[in-house]
Protein backbone atom coordinates (compact mmCIF):
# COMPACT_ATOMS: atom_id res chain seq x y z
CA UNK A 1 0.00 0.00 0.00
CA UNK A 2 1.48 3.55 -1.26
CA UNK A 3 1.21 6.80 0.38
CA UNK A 4 -1.91 7.60 -1.88
CA UNK A 5 -3.32 4.45 -0.99
CA UNK A 6 -3.13 5.10 3.03
CA UNK A 7 -3.89 8.25 2.64
CA UNK A 8 -7.31 7.32 0.70
CA UNK A 9 -7.67 5.11 3.24
CA UNK A 10 -7.59 7.40 5.83
CA UNK A 11 -9.86 10.51 4.26
CA UNK A 12 -12.47 7.49 3.99
CA UNK A 13 -12.21 6.63 7.83
CA UNK A 14 -12.94 10.16 8.53
CA UNK A 15 -15.21 10.46 6.35
CA UNK A 16 -17.01 7.67 7.59
CA UNK A 17 -17.31 9.20 11.21
CA UNK A 18 -17.62 12.75 10.01
CA UNK A 19 -21.22 13.01 10.76
CA UNK A 20 -21.02 11.39 14.19
CA UNK A 21 -18.46 14.01 14.89
CA UNK A 22 -20.19 16.83 13.16
CA UNK A 23 -23.00 15.98 15.62
CA UNK A 24 -21.15 17.07 18.29
CA UNK A 25 -20.06 20.29 16.96
CA UNK A 26 -16.50 18.88 16.02
CA UNK A 27 -14.60 18.04 12.67
CA UNK A 28 -11.29 15.87 12.56
CA UNK A 29 -9.17 16.12 9.41
CA UNK A 30 -5.98 14.64 8.28
CA UNK A 31 -3.05 16.67 8.69
CA UNK A 32 0.11 14.36 8.13
CA UNK A 33 1.29 10.62 7.53
CA UNK A 34 4.52 9.22 8.16
CA UNK A 35 4.55 6.45 5.78
CA UNK A 36 7.78 4.83 7.15
CA UNK A 37 6.60 5.18 11.07
CA UNK A 38 3.08 4.39 10.05
CA UNK A 39 2.12 7.64 12.06
CA UNK A 40 -0.84 9.38 11.39
CA UNK A 41 -1.01 13.05 12.41
CA UNK A 42 -5.17 14.41 13.03
CA UNK A 43 -6.38 17.87 13.61
CA UNK A 44 -9.14 18.08 15.95
CA UNK A 45 -11.00 21.21 15.10
CA UNK A 46 -14.49 22.70 16.78
CA UNK A 47 -15.60 21.20 19.73
CA UNK A 48 -13.05 18.35 19.24
CA UNK A 49 -10.60 20.59 20.08
CA UNK A 50 -11.67 20.84 23.66
CA UNK A 51 -13.26 17.89 24.66
CA UNK A 52 -11.70 15.71 26.84
CA UNK A 53 -12.76 12.29 25.61
CA UNK A 54 -11.09 13.35 22.08
CA UNK A 55 -8.12 10.68 23.00
CA UNK A 56 -10.94 8.37 23.33
CA UNK A 57 -12.51 8.91 20.01
CA UNK A 58 -8.84 9.09 18.17
CA UNK A 59 -7.14 6.22 19.96
CA UNK A 60 -10.00 3.80 20.45
CA UNK A 61 -11.78 4.72 17.96
CA UNK A 62 -10.05 5.86 14.75
CA UNK A 63 -6.50 4.03 15.33
CA UNK A 64 -8.53 0.74 16.20
CA UNK A 65 -10.47 0.92 13.14
CA UNK A 66 -7.53 1.95 10.73
CA UNK A 67 -5.13 -0.66 12.17
CA UNK A 68 -8.00 -2.98 11.43
CA UNK A 69 -7.79 -2.06 7.56
CA UNK A 70 -4.22 -2.25 7.17
CA UNK A 71 -1.00 -2.87 9.08
CA UNK A 72 1.22 0.04 7.67
CA UNK A 73 -0.33 2.09 10.54
CA UNK A 74 1.19 1.69 13.55
CA UNK A 75 -0.24 4.95 15.63
CA UNK A 76 -2.82 7.88 15.31
CA UNK A 77 -1.63 11.10 17.50
CA UNK A 78 -3.39 14.75 17.66
CA UNK A 79 -1.11 17.42 16.47
CA UNK A 80 -0.08 19.36 18.60
CA UNK A 81 -0.97 23.18 18.93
Amino acid sequence: MGVSQLTALVEQELAEIAPWVESHSGRILLHSIDPERGIVVLDLLGACSECPLSFYTVTMGIETRLKQKTDRITKVIIKEV
